[in-house]
C-alpha cells in the first residue's frame, strides 16, 4: 500500500527526562491509527 507518514528515530525529551525514545512506524492509505500517550506532571 501507498505510505502517507512515516516517522524514523522519533525521540522527544521533556524537562523531567520523561519522553519516548527511538520510535518509528509507517501509515499506510487506509489505516486508521492512533498514538496515545499519558504525561505526569
Amino acid at each position: 500500500m501507498e505510505t502517507v507518514l512515516e516517522v524514523k528515530g522519533l525521540t522527544k525529551i521533556y524537562r523531567n527526562k520523561r519522553g519516548i525514545q527511538d520510535i518509528s512506524f509507517e501509515i499506510s492509505k487506509g489505516d486508521i491509527f492512533g498514538f496515545l500517550g499519558l504525561i505526569l506532571s
